[in-house]
């Protein structure tokens, strides 16, 4: 029962992508701009506006991060869904590298969306407890110290809606490449067979016309 309740892998798995070939390592990028960026962001804006009293704020707060909890457990459907329509085939022709790879690099970005969005949401269901605390009346330490703890969960899941788009757009961009690649070559395949197949120059033209007349005259 705890394994399902421990977030220990998730976090684990935000600071080491997965990469095919390469299994899951330590990422420093990934620390700087989910764990450095929204601390160092977070907490002067904390600082600067100070701690969060106004019930109608709190509220909000509230709801929006329930609201963005529930949108984002949602695309972890829709990414499962996508990761199941997959294309695989048990063998690869040499000349299908570009496909292969493509299909990896789109799961290595579905993977690492799921994760992102995990770790999102994660932090959005821990910081509604201490905003509900908000709500009552506690030193302003404390209050300073949540405050700061919800801006930067918000900080946070702006960097994760902003990988959600920059990933979704890095699919889709490098599958129309792909498909483009495809349509490409199976344009030029006929425009050949049919260069290949016309009269080379003016005389080979009129013996072909000739030679037409003459097969419809002996008809």
């Amino acid at each position: 029962m705890f394994d399902r309740v421990n977030p220990y892998q998730i976090f684990k798995d935000q600071f080491c992508p997965f990469r095919h070939g390469e299994g899951r390592r330590f990422h420093f990028g990934y620390l700087f701009f989910f764990l450095v960026v929204p601390i160092g962001v977070g907490c002067p804006v904390a600082y600067i506006t100070g701690p969060l009293s106004d019930p109608t704020t709190i509220g909000l707060f509230l709801a929006v991060f329930s609201l963005v909890a529930a949108v984002l457990t949602a695309m972890i459907s829709i990414i499962h869904a996508v990761l199941g329509g997959t294309r695989f085939e048990k063998e690869y022709d040499p000349g299908q590298f570009q496909i292969v790879r493509a299909e990896q690099n789109r799961l290595d970005v579905l993977r690492e969306l799921h994760t992102n969005i995990a770790f999102a949401v994660i932090l959005l269901i821990f910081s509604l407890v201490p905003l509900i605390v908000l709500l009552f009346s506690i030193n302003d330490y404390w209050a300073m110290g949540i405050t700061m703890v919800v801006f930067s969960v918000a900080v946070v899941v702006a960097i994760t809606v902003l990988s959600i788009m920059v990933g979704v757009y890095d699919i889709i961009e490098n599958e129309a490449i792909r498909l483009n690649d495809e349509l490409t070559r199976a344009s030029v395949k006929p425009r050949q067979l049919i260069t290949d197949d016309e009269p080379k120059d003016d005389s080979e033209k009129q013996h072909f016309e000739g030679y037409a007349d003459t097969e419809f005259a002996n008809d």
